[in-house]
């Protein structure tokens, strides 16, 4: 389950995440794309998995999208070839080392940190094991664990105070 700590009140937030082992990454800003790999070609969709495509021609004239249309062209037909048609990632893409408002010291591997996987469009899984496991076959990167584990009191009392 993704909980943002802004979607509910603070006392309930504080309750949920007691007692519970919680991962923490890092907020990226970069460009969020959605891409699958359907009938033989990349699919990329700007900011939503419900977003039409990017035509070819818009890919060919704009120079944002290029390095990840070309890296994913690059990728063996031995990922392309296990990939099924109704399975979206969404990739946070760096074009730049300064994809939004903040600069970054380090790009990822490729441009790429691999974020969410969604299933028809409807089920999507932020699971570690499973990005982990399509970020290897990508060969890009996932978002940065700043956390995990059981919060002690003390820190369930920085966060209450926070």
């Amino acid at each position: 389950m993704i909980v943002r700590s802004n979607d509910i009140e603070p006392n309930e937030f504080i309750n949920l995440i007691s007692n519970e082992e919680i991962i923490v990454y890092e907020d990226v800003q970069a460009s969020k794309i959605w891409v699958n790999y359907k009938n033989g070609e990349w699919l990329i969709r700007p900011k939503n998995v419900n977003n039409e495509p990017i035509n070819l021609i818009d890919l060919a004239v704009q120079k944002f999208y290029k390095d990840a249309y070309a890296y994913l062209l690059s990728l063996p037909v031995e990922v392309t070839n296990i990939l099924r048609s109704n399975i979206y990632f969404c990739f946070e893409y760096f074009p730049d080392e300064q994809p939004a408002n903040i600069k970054y010291s380090r790009i990822p591997k490729n441009n790429l940190i691999l974020t969410t996987i969604c299933r028809n469009k409807k089920h999507y899984t932020t699971d570690v094991n499973k990005l982990k496991t399509y970020a290897k076959l990508f060969d890009v990167e996932i978002l940065p664990m700043i956390y995990k584990g059981k919060l002690d009191n003390n820190q369930l009392k920085q966060i209450n105070h926070f």
